[in-house]
């Protein structure tokens, strides 16, 4: 009797006809997986290198130039709060970011003096930066509500 109801069920799932689904009738409303509202906190961290050339000017015309070589570790903490009105992609953020700057730069500046006609080292280290970031993020979402594309603004203290 087995053997007559596997070769049953196997006749019947080999013959392409379908099965019954009550359950694909009934209609079910579509939620958005993501919502960005909310608020958030973040870090992240990299390394940066490069080479910045400075001139120093007198009225007469240029006095000495250098270009310095400079790198280091750079990190930052953010947080801030975003909102997303249900049905909608747009999406508005307000941010507060703070730098932790740990770049350095290193470099021999020849200047000439007017008592000896000689010329003095002057050593310059880290360049500075604005570690306060506060401001808004504007912007859309795409690919349902996964991705947030967005352009940033705001005041550099």
């Amino acid at each position: 009797m087995k053997k007559y109801i596997v070769a049953g069920v196997a006749l019947f799932a080999l013959s392409g006809v379908p099965a019954p689904a009550p359950a694909a009738e009934i209609p079910v409303k579509a939620l958005p997986l993501f919502n960005w509202t909310g608020w958030y906190v973040g870090g992240n961290t990299g390394y940066s290198w490069g080479r910045t050339n400075y001139t120093f000017n007198s009225a007469t015309g240029p006095v000495a130039s250098t270009s310095i070589r400079h790198n280091g570790w750079l990190g930052s903490v953010e947080g801030g709060y975003c909102w997303q009105r249900p049905g909608s992609t747009f999406v508005g953020c307000f941010e507060v970011r703070y730098d932790f700057p740990r770049e350095k730069g290193r470099g021999n500046l020849p200047i000439p003096t007017t008592e000896t006609n000689t010329t003095t080292t002057v050593v310059l280290i880290r360049p500075t930066a604005d570690p306060i970031l506060i401001g808004p993020h504007l912007g859309f979402t795409t690919h349902q509500n996964q991705m947030f594309w967005y352009a940033a603004g705001g005041l550099a203290i």
